[in-house]
């Protein structure tokens, strides 16, 4: 029985990809892990525009990017990607 087939949405199968756990050489475990999507330029051009915030990004920000990014982006993920570029333009 395959884990892929366990997934509801075929769309979700895209986003999985197999990898094998060190075991025996004979029977190595497999797992399924979910592929890291890349920002796209644009989408990054979008998220640039709130690192004008340095200390708290504002729910009204957070709004304005939200309704030009994709259905893949909330509240939550635009705030870790504000604060993972916030970091990298510190150092």
């Amino acid at each position: 029985m395959s884990c892929i087939s366990n997934v509801r949405n075929p769309s979700q199968a895209d986003n999985l990809e197999l990898s094998y756990l060190p075991g025996s050489q004979n029977d190595p475990v497999k797992v399924l892990k979910k592929k890291q999507k890349q920002t796209t330029p644009e989408k990054e051009k979008i998220l640039e525009e709130l690192l004008v915030y340095k200390e708290e990004l504002p729910d009204f920000a957070i709004n304005k990017v939200l309704n030009r990014l994709s259905s893949d982006w909330n509240k939550a993920k635009i705030k870790a990607a504000w604060r993972y570029h916030k970091a990298k333009v510190s150092e």
